[in-house]
């Protein structure tokens, strides 16, 4: 749990217009994927399933006293909602780096939703590989960080919404500011020869030593957005 503003977390669904914003509230698998699936990455270790139950899904099994319970992809879904929960994901895969570590979709869905409205109550759902940051969290009232959830994340969602388990977790790595300059272009991504800037064969430099995770942001006096070990 990244944020809860105000306590909206247990959240009181009895009579609450209630949308879920996003198309991985509803979505297991993307075509953009070399490999893997919304919930849980690409890899070696990736099993195919069809038992995923969704957010969107374990929400409605679990939630029968909202006024309602619908979905949408964009923030205009949500226009006449008491509460937008925002699904968003980031994907990785065994064998290629991310390109950035933004949230994709996050900030422009929390953006657009917060402009239609300033009293809604916005909730975040992160589905997130590694570290991401966080510029999509100011706006919202709170969040909650999934990493790889697998294919019960409908009903861990529902649960930790409701109030029927308590989001116990803490973070096992550190979350970047975004302004943050770790790595120089030969660590990360890596370098291609000229005039390439992205390529198959990209060389990256492993010359950190020690100095990873947190043990960077002390050596350098930095702080993170999120320190390891955080959790509300």
């Amino acid at each position: 749990l990244l944020k809860n503003k105000g306590g909206i977390l247990p959240l009181a669904t009895a009579g609450k217009k209630i949308t879920l914003v996003g198309k991985y509230c509803d979505q297991v698998t993307d075509k953009s994927y070399g490999q893997g699936d919304v919930f849980s990455g690409g890899g070696s270790g990736y099993v195919k399933t069809q038992m995923v139950v969704t957010p969107l899904q374990g929400l409605k099994d679990r939630i029968q006293d909202a006024a309602s319970l619908t979905m949408g992809v964009d923030a205009s879904a949500a226009k006449d909602a008491d509460v937008a929960v925002v699904c968003a994901a980031a994907h990785s895969e065994e064998g290629w780096d991310r390109k950035k570590y933004e949230l994709p979709e996050a900030a422009e869905l929390v953006r657009a939703l917060r402009k239609q409205s300033g009293t809604q109550q916005i909730i975040v759902l992160a589905v997130v590989p590694g570290a991401v940051t966080t510029e999509w969290l100011a706006e919202a009232d709170a969040a909650l960080l999934l990493f790889m959830p697998g294919e019960r994340v409908g009903p861990a969602v529902a649960e930790l919404i409701t109030g029927d388990a308590s989001p116990g977790g803490r973070l096992p790595i550190s979350l970047p500011s975004i302004d943050e300059k770790r790595f120089t272009s030969k660590q990360y991504p890596g370098e291609c020869p000229p005039p390439h800037y992205w390529c198959d064969k990209m060389v990256a430099n492993f010359s950190e030593g020690v100095l990873v995770g947190y043990r960077w942001n002390d050596a350098k006096g930095v702080p993170s957005a999120f320190p390891f070990g955080f959790g509300l």
